[in-house]
């Protein structure tokens, strides 16, 4: 039940980062890096997925500060 929401909260802060990520905004690329974050809290909380959560966590942080210069306010 907690994955669940915790899924919830992911999906619709990556929804919301949409339109700030085409826009190249800093506010977008500010959300998904919450959003990882936050899916990570949750990969941990559900004891099934610590391992696969912080491999996850460590490619798309490496993604993510690859294009970081990309994004200005």
């Amino acid at each position: 039940m907690i994955s669940l929401i915790i899924s919830v909260i992911v999906l619709v802060m990556e929804v919301i980062a949409v339109p700030g990520l085409f826009k190249r905004t800093k506010g977008g690329w500010n959300l998904v890096f919450y959003a990882s974050i936050v899916s990570l809290i949750g990969s941990i909380i559900s004891i099934n997925g610590i391992i696969s959560g912080i491999i996850g966590a460590i490619i798309g942080w490496y993604i993510l500060f690859q294009v970081k210069d990309l994004y200005k306010n």
